[in-house]
């Protein structure tokens, strides 16, 4: 079917062509088509770069495909006239109005004549004749003057003005950017290194940096794109620096870019491959228990509707390599078909479009370049393991092809050799009274053992619990031990997996472990972070559980009307809460290894409504710090927000929602149109509640986290990969990803909850207390009490370390158990050992001794007769004292109570010195006196000056710390621990020099 002018002809093309497939029969040939020059879609404008193409047909619509190796989102829907592509892409309406979209160029408000689109930037020129420039990070940039047309390159900007002059500028600060030419100019194209303009008359002039002005082509011309340009008599010409022009495609044309043009009929021809339709493979579940994979597939049409598609694949045993490419099904019009695998085999898919025009896409799926996608795998049962005696064969429905064996018999063994994988996965019964296994898996390379625990708090059959991943597809043996004695373990199946990634819940060197736990004190709000919660009880004190190694579970003293848990955006996993005064406090740091990081700094003033590190002021304005100041947070009213890593959202005070990433606002086709009270944003996906009660949610919808149930909800949540819903009775609804069980809500009436990565929180009716479930690996699924250190200084300057701890509990906090270890320079740590046990005090002196290292913890126990895990480890080193030193002539030994351990060195003659050999350290510090008539020091570490110091102080300080330099830690230039020799050297003279003694940093991996 050939196109017309005719309106109603080309409203069906851009309908059929905006549709995901048209079903439409067409012979498909075995074979690759041929590169055709033409296509006979009628378009308005087109723009080409090197990833991705678009064009715009007569009724307005946008149309795109790939070009290159990324793909692009959906176009915008509506009606305009005129485009730019480049790595994103923009385009204007009718009314000059601007709808950016691609990986994050903002759309520009304002209404313009002309647009251009380089790499992650944009210009366009208003209405008055003014360009302005935008790019992904947010930035604007003015510039003034009467332009009529704007280029944008690489590193390169040029524009030409109302008087036909041209200018140009560098595209961003770090680059130089290529200079203007003199003289009048009717059009001009600025590509990576290099640009092109048609001077008045129809020259074409090109020029680069290095190079300057290249010799002009004969004949005169009207547009220029890259290495082409119309001819004035309107055919194509391509030039090379070594060659004569050539003329690439037949007929006349009005416009190009890049390898395409528009011709003077309107319609599109491209020289250098045509438009290709796109397409996606979807598999249902990579990893399959049932003999049946329903695998689905779409595909998005370039210009032309696609008509066919052609699907194929290849398998391969659990013992085997992959066999070659097989076709499955050629010509087909269907989007979907089922296949039957046989258990022990790895299935991998691919897919390719064919369009009216010819044009065949590339194989989607499993490709050469990417074999992860559009693979299936299913397990070999327990009939293929060796069994040793102490096994059990049983058979019923609930197992895995109805067969499984079971032991409760320590060093029962069950072994398989010959695998071929490169990810090995047990199919097992996990159950509250269920043992645990040792796997092994040895190859050629050595053999890699784990401990696997089958406990869960409920009985669940047919479990995959992944054991191993990353491997070479070596030859292995796999040996699994039971090493539990009375309590059973069902195996029923192995995965061994070729090319298909491991699910995102699959952790195989800390697997799940799933946990439901819960509270009857009364609380009155709750929070679920990443690995941790709070909330606040009755007395409105809050109590934080779960991970605590960035103190984000120890939660300050004081009433609090609010309380958010940390969401670990960005390695700070920090908690903040609102205080009854509307301001707002935040405790945890971030985790770097330095030790005196703090939490965030909020900003002053009073807030109604904070979420991570952003607030809601009381004019309704949105506030962020920490880790969330640099986001482009959007301006005006709000009533709600939700933060998340990669996208966040909130509620204006009309009910309306908007979005915003790193690019600033997304735009409003982004999120569902409506009033919304209430919305959750997760990493991938989010949800809202409309003003009906209904729910919405969008994004990635891998395990159906986006697709929420019918009914009516007053609260909603999100995590990683599922969604939990309070409905309006007061149950819990919960959707996706269950794994973790975190989508197995508990029964009861509920009135409020919160969902954390993998774990959910809810406030039972009646003042019942609370209810957690999902995963636990840090107990953050099961509330307990908080065992809480201050901080220590990195060193010490007394031998007494004064030490202060807390707790907090949902329950009456009842004593303290605390321990100590400590550790010299390369040598063993002691083991950890009491140091107080079931102390009410909550502080007091430890006495330690010089040259350690020493680590504390602490623990809480409650009325509730629960007992918190131990703290982090709170560490500080006891410098060595001043009679571990090696001292020259000229030094004086002598004891003082006011001086550290005692004792101290001092000298008042130039050149005195003191060395230290020190086996192995991050930094170092010296513990010595200052006063106003004190002298100067030079400390070198081997041949290197560390730090000149002056000693002179206004007043004197006996012990005072002054360090040297922090290494990893912090100031200095240390690349890591390392040993050497540091001597302390008197550079004054009759001047009083005094020191106590030396610090040494220790590895923070021998501290842990």
């Amino acid at each position: 079917m050939r196109l017309r002018h005719s309106l109603a002809v080309a409203l069906a093309v851009a309908a059929a062509a905006f549709a995901s497939v048209a079903l439409h029969a067409s012979p498909a040939s075995a074979e690759e088509p041929q590169v055709v020059a033409s296509d006979p879609t009628v378009v308005l404008d087109m723009s080409v770069s090197f990833d991705h193409s678009c064009v715009i047909t007569v009724d307005g619509t946008i149309h795109c495909w790939q070009s290159g190796e990324t793909t692009m989102e959906e176009p915008p829907a509506g009606a305009f006239s005129a485009l730019s592509v480049g790595s994103d892409a923009c385009a204007l309406d009718g009314s000059g109005a601007v709808t950016c979209w691609g990986e994050g160029l903002e759309s520009p408000d304002g209404r313009f004549t002309s647009i251009s689109v380089g790499r992650e930037r944009a210009c366009g020129v208003r209405l008055d004749g003014t360009i302005s420039c935008w790019s992904r990070g947010g930035d604007v940039e003015e510039h003034d003057g009467s332009f009529v047309t704007v280029s944008v390159g690489l590193a390169t900007v040029c524009a030409i003005e109302s008087d036909a002059h041209l200018e140009c500028w560098p595209a961003a600060d770090d680059s130089d950017g290529l200079p203007a030419i003199p003289g009048t100019f009717e059009s001009v194209d600025v590509g990576d290194e290099r640009a092109c303009a048609i001077r008045t008359g129809g020259e074409l002039v090109c020029w680069t940096a290095d190079r300057g002005q290249e010799p002009s082509p004969d004949g005169t011309f009207t547009a220029v794109s890259g290495p082409c340009a119309i001819r004035t008599d309107g055919t194509i010409a391509c030039f090379s620096t070594d060659g004569p022009a050539v003329s690439p495609v037949e007929g006349t044309f009005k416009k190009i870019s890049g390898s395409c043009g528009i011709r003077t009929d309107d319609t599109l021809a491209c020289w250098d491959g045509k438009p290709q339709p796109s397409v996606a493979v979807v598999s249902q579940d990579p990893w399959r228990l049932g003999s049946r994979l329903v695998l689905r597939w779409t595909g998005r049409a370039a210009i032309a509707p696609v008509t066919s598609f052609d699907v194929r694949y290849r398998r391969a045993r659990w013992d085997e390599a992959f066999g070659p490419w097989v076709p499955l099904l050629k010509a087909t019009t269907s989007t979907s078909t089922v296949v039957s695998t046989p258990p022990g085999y790895s299935y991998c898919f691919a897919v390719r479009a064919r369009d009216a025009g010819g044009a065949v896409s590339r194989w989607a799926g499993a490709t050469e370049l990417d074999d992860a996608s559009g693979c299936s795998v299913r397990p070999f049962d327990d009939r293929a393991l060796t069994v040793s005696s102490g096994w059990k064969r049983i058979r019923d429905d609930r197992y895995y092809r109805s067969t499984a064996v079971r032991s409760s018999t320590a060093g029962a063994r069950l072994t398989v050799s010959g695998i071929k994988a490169d990810a090995v996965t047990l199919v097992a019964t996990t159950c509250p009274s269920c043992g645990s296994v040792r796997v092994a898996l040895t190859n050629p390379f050595g053999t890699d053992r784990r401990r696997v625990s089958l406990y869960s708090p409920v009985r669940r059959d047919r479990q995959l619990i992944p054991i191993a991943s990353d491997g070479d597809t070596l030859r292995t043996t796999l040996v699994i031990t039971v090493v539990s004695s009375h309590r059973p373990v069902i195996i029923d199946g192995v995965i061994a997996s070729r090319s298909v990634p491991l699910p995102a819940w699959a952790d195989v060197y800390d697997p799940p472990q799933p946990g439901r736990g819960g509270s009857p004190h009364p609380v009155g709000v709750i929070s679920a972070g990443s690995t941790h919660a709070c909330a606040i009880g009755a007395d409105s004190l809050v109590t934080c559980w779960g991970e605590n190694r960035s103190r984000q579970s120890s939660a300050p003293a004081g009433s609090l009307a609010d309380v958010v848990a940390g969401a670990d955006l960005y390695g700070s996993p920090a908690s903040c809460g609102l205080r009854p005064d509307a301001t707002i406090v935040c405790w945890g740091r971030d985790e770097s290894w330095d030790p005196e990081d703090g939490p965030p700094v909020p900003p002053v003033g009073s807030f109604t409504d904070l979420d991570d590190e952003c607030g809601i002021r009381t004019d309704a304005s949105l506030a962020c710090w920490g880790d969330q100041a640099d986001m482009n947070v959007p301006q005006g009213s709000f009533k709600a927000l939700s933060i998340a890593p990669f996208q966040s959202c909130g509620i204006r005070t009309n009910g309306t929602l908007t979005c915003w990433n790193g690019g600033g606002q997304l735009p409003a086709r982004a999120v569902p149109a409506g009033s919304f009270t209430a919305v959750a944003a997760g990493r991938h996906h989010r949800c809202a509640i409309r003003a009906d009660a209904t729910l919405a949610c969008w994004g990635l919808d891998t395990y159906g986290q986006a697709t929420p149930p019918s009914g009516e909800f007053t609260d909603i949540g999100v995590g990683s990969v599922n969604s939990c819903g309070l409905r309006v009775d007061g149950t819990i609804a919960c959707w996706g990803d269950d794994h973790y069980l975190q989508s197995t809500a508990p029964s009861g009436s509920f009135t409020d909850l919160d969902v954390g990565d993998e774990f959910a929180c809810a406030i039972r009716a009646h003042d019942a207390g609370i209810a957690c479930w999902g995963q636990s690996r840090n107990g953050q699924a099961q509330p307990r009490p908080t065992a809480t250190l201050q901080p220590l200084a990195t060193a010490q300057t007394s031998t007494s370390v004064s030490l202060a701890w807390s707790g907090t509990s949902l329950a009456e906090v009842t004593s303290y158990d605390l321990r100590s270890r400590r550790f010299r320079p390369r040598q063993p740590s002691s083991r950890l050992t009491a140091w107080r046990t079931a102390t009410s005090t909550t502080s007091g002196l430890f006495s330690a001794a010089p040259g350690y290292t020493y680590c504390f913890e602490v623990r809480v126990h409650d009325s509730d007769r629960r007992i918190s895990p131990w703290s982090g480890e709170v560490c500080t080193e006891l410098p060595i004292d001043d009679r571990g030193f090696v001292r020259s002539a000229g030094w004086t030994a002598a004891a003082g109570t006011r001086h550290y351990n005692g004792t101290y060195l001092r000298a008042r003659s130039a050149g005195s010195t003191l060395t230290r050999t020190v086996p192995w350290t991050t930094g170092l510090g010296l513990v010595a006196t200052t006063c106003p008539s004190c002298g100067t020091i030079r400390v070198r570490w081997g041949r290197r000056t560390v730090r000149i110091v002056n000693l002179a102080s206004p007043t004197r300080v006996e012990r005072a710390f002054i360090p040297l330099w922090l290494g990893i830690n912090g100031e200095g230039d240390l690349d890591g621990p390392t040993s050497g020799v540091v001597t302390v050297r008197v550079t004054s003279t009759d001047k009083p020099v005094t020191i106590d003694g030396l610090a040494i940093w220790q590895p923070v991996w021998q501290r842990s």
